[in-house]
């Protein structure tokens, strides 16, 4: 052993220099005056590819490393692949739906809020009806008084029907008012709208957040103060 040196730590069979490519981009089939084997790092997306083939004037670039479970691309119901920009895909809202994230728990939320309304059956005189409710004034109620919402948001919907009370009627609070088609009622606490017989049925939407409701659909005649 005198007089011989130990191998360098690059100097065993099979180990090459590489060629290595560092870019703001990611690599395109069309790269190929490139050596199989060559890497390439997109420092703006932040993915490392190395090129596995070149055949027919195609690079063929495969990407390394990533983690389990990692997302390339989603396909919305217009069939548009998105692909992520810097890691991330925005997924938002249309409408009335609202996606809402945790970050804490790596958790999106997605809430669409229901199109029909709760209905609820009622024999008792209500002091304020809730948004996004339908009441049903049942027998054994007599004449039950039902007040518009104290907070209500703009498209926001009530509902009210006779079935089987004596009857109903729709009271306001101060600057509250209840539109009827070309007819609506006094401002104030001095306004309502009433039933006149049984099956009689009103929904309102509200329009001008806790004060003007309009009509959306009535059934039978009303009387409107």
């Amino acid at each position: 052993m005198t007089g011989l040196m130990p191998p360098g730590p690059l100097a065993y069979e099979g180990i090459v220099a590489t060629a290595f490519i560092a870019k703001p981009f990611p690599p395109t089939p069309a790269f190929i005056n490139f050596n199989v084997g060559t890497l390439w790092l997109d420092t703006v997306g932040e993915e490392a590819y190395i090129l596995v083939a070149k055949a027919l004037g195609v690079a063929s670039w495969a990407p390394i490393g990533g983690f389990p479970g990692e997302l390339d691309t989603l396909t919305g119901n217009d069939s548009v692949v998105v692909t992520p920009i810097g890691h991330n895909i925005n997924i938002v809202g249309s409408g009335s739906a609202n996606v809402t994230g945790n970050a804490l728990t790596a958790t999106l939320t997605i809430h669409v809020p229901d199109s029909g309304l709760t209905w609820n059956e009622v024999s008792a005189s209500v002091t304020n009806m809730v948004s996004d409710n339908g009441y049903l004034c049942v027998s054994p109620g007599g004449a039950l008084t039902l007040g518009l919402p104290a907070t209500s948001a703009q498209g926001d919907v009530i509902a009210v029907r006779l079935s089987g009370a004596t009857s109903w009627r729709i009271t306001q609070a101060a600057g509250q008012q209840i539109f009827v088609g070309s007819l609506n009622s006094t401002s104030g606490a001095g306004g309502s709208v009433s039933s006149t017989t049984q099956g009689n049925f009103i929904q309102l939407v509200c329009r001008t957040a806790n004060l003007a409701w309009d009509c959306i659909g009535i059934i039978g005649n009303l009387t409107i103060v």
